[in-house]
């Protein structure tokens, strides 16, 4: 099946009026020779603000450029992304949240390499931007001597959604979906189509700047609180998962990792949440009831 473009940024939006025509323009920043070989997908995922004006605004000013628009009831970050993934018109599919930007010469390159790519899966690096402590912290997801070298075997340790670009195929065609209406649900994104990648490449590319630490973040201390039950929902769905994985593939490498990672981030809830003894009562059950006790 052709495609038209090479790749499809897929933007999820809710109430990103201060942040999301820095994501669209960062994209757009690359030279107007590669404009061609994408297009980008802003999902309005029913915002209450000036979000959809924003993005009138930079369809208007940004003469030639490829933008589409999709507006929709609010459905949470995992309904925006099924939405975006059914509607790709592009081979490639990479998310960006839209209060986060790329870096104009590693998108240029990641457009070219994905040009000639055939593999299922593309892995970049990333920057965590936290403007409150004036740092910029480089994440480099896999081990540098595996740069483009493609792999055939998933790594041991889970790959951020920031690092992922996945071939459209591969998400369209198996029975993927996220879990609607709940937070955390990248981690569904970065784990689920794991198992159905069976070629993969990295590249020492720095091309997801990843805003961290803003008020109101889903991430923040506060928000993991208020939505412990989202976290809670979202590690049930990776232990179910879990079950299904043959003992001998890679892939229980991968997941354990993001399993070890979650319970860590679900102990750091329990102690500051109101509703603590019922919490770690529930997480001690599943970690009983999975059998983790290995991984803790």
């Amino acid at each position: 099946m052709g495609h038209q473009y090479v790749l499809t940024v897929v933007i999820p939006a809710y109430n990103m009026e201060r942040y999301i025509a820095r994501a669209i323009e960062s994209l757009f920043a690359s030279d107007e020779q590669y404009w061609s070989c994408f297009e980008v997908l802003v999902i309005n995922d029913g915002s209450t603000d000036h979000t959809v004006e924003m993005i009138k605004a930079c369809m208007e000013q940004l003469d030639g450029a490829s933008i589409r628009l999709i507006s929709k009831e609010n459905g949470g970050h995992g309904s925006a992304i099924n939405c975006g993934i059914s509607e790709t018109k592009g081979a490639y599919l990479k998310i960006l949240d839209g209060d986060d930007w790329v870096d104009k010469p590693a998108f240029e390159a990641l457009l070219d390499a994905l040009k000639d790519s055939e593999v299922d899966m593309l892995v970049t690096d990333f920057t965590k931007q936290i403007p409150a402590y004036g740092q910029s912290i480089l994440e480099q997801p896999v081990d540098s001597s595996l740069t483009g070298l493609v792999q055939s075997t998933l790594p041991p340790k889970r790959l951020p959604m920031h690092s992922l670009t996945y071939k459209t195929a591969l998400l369209q065609k198996h029975p993927f979906r996220l879990t609607e209406g709940i937070y955390y649900v990248d981690v569904e994104y970065s784990l689920f189509p794991m198992q159905y990648v069976t070629s993969w490449l990295y590249l020492p590319l720095n091309v997801y700047q990843y805003l961290f630490g803003r008020k109101g973040q889903s991430v923040t201390l506060d928000s993991l609180v208020k939505n412990a039950p989202h976290h809670l929902q979202v590690l049930k769905n990776v232990l179910l998962f879990r079950q299904n994985i043959p003992s001998d593939s890679p892939l229980q490498a991968m997941t354990e990792d993001t399993i070890i990672s979650m319970l860590e981030v679900q102990e750091m809830i329990n102690h500051h949440s109101p509703h603590q003894e019922e919490l770690q009562q529930e997480t001690e059950e599943l970690i009983k009831q999975y059998q983790l006790n290995q991984l803790v």
